[in-house]
């Protein structure tokens, strides 16, 4: 009776331990779940982070497309504008030739009108 009564305390130990050793597992698998909760936390944090970089870069990329087209806007202004001053300048050198041209007749009107008065 005294080794049944030994046998039986020895299973008690047995599953006192057991318990005990479920208990830690059970209190180690609540951490790994915190743990695992907390990195997933972290992870959509950085995805967060990563989708407005990405954001970011396109921005970015708009505003150097929108630039891009103001710079060649600009640079088809200049050239149309070139090209407008070298008409100015063929303008103006013609107007400076015809204003010789009459002042040369005008030259030749006087000295035509003072032979016909002298005549």
């Amino acid at each position: 009776m005294e080794q049944i009564g030994a046998g039986v305390e020895q299973v008690d130990n047995i599953m006192a331990q057991f318990t005990a050793v479920i208990r830690d597992q059970a209190a180690i698998s609540d951490e790994i779940i915190k743990a695992n909760s907390q990195m997933n936390e972290l992870v959509q944090l950085v995805s967060d982070s990563v989708y407005e970089q990405i954001d970011s870069v396109d921005i970015v990329a708009h505003s150097a497309e929108q630039i891009s087209a103001a710079i060649g806007e600009v640079s088809e202004l200049a050239q149309k504008s070139l090209k407008s001053t070298q008409a100015m300048d063929r303008s103006t050198s013609l107007l400076a030739a015809q204003a010789n041209d009459l002042r040369r007749l005008a030259e030749t009107t006087d000295e035509s009108t003072d032979s016909a008065e002298e005549a």
